[in-house]
């Protein structure tokens, strides 16, 4: 899989890399406003809201980015696999910026972004095993 025939899935992929950063950075903003020093992981509901949206965030990441790489492998189509990676980076800020009482739209969007993902690699994958029997 060259990057070259996948450019979109290869931006998708940067575009979840840079969410998750932020998150991370928006963290750290958070420690400094608040003066929590790591490992401190409580504070002030603004602190752990961030805290919150980082690791849930890097929990998705977790089932989305390998399922992305394999979708992308083996649908070999770029424009949907990058679409479809590039959709999970915008829900994330979605996410992000509703939470915590308007999450929903950003964690279902992500959700239904993520499972399509999964299971269309395991369909994929499974067409392949089969083809080769």
């Amino acid at each position: 899989m060259s990057s070259s025939n996948y450019p979109l899935t290869a931006l998708s992929l940067a575009a979840i890399s840079t969410v998750s950063l932020a998150a991370a950075i928006n963290v750290g903003r958070q420690r400094g406003k608040h003066g929590i020093k790591a490992p401190t992981m409580t504070g002030p509901a603004e602190f752990t809201n961030s805290v919150r949206v980082q690791q849930n965030t890097l929990e998705q990441a977790m089932v989305t980015v390998p399922s992305l790489l394999a979708f992308a492998y083996l649908s070999k189509n770029d424009r949907v696999a990058g679409g479809l990676g590039l959709t999970w980076a915008f829900s994330r800020i979605l996410f992000g910026l509703g939470y915590p009482d308007k999450r929903e739209a950003g964690f279902l969007i992500g959700f239904l972004t993520s499972v399509t993902l999964v299971g269309g690699s395991m369909y994929l994958g499974a067409k392949e095993l089969l083809k080769k029997q």
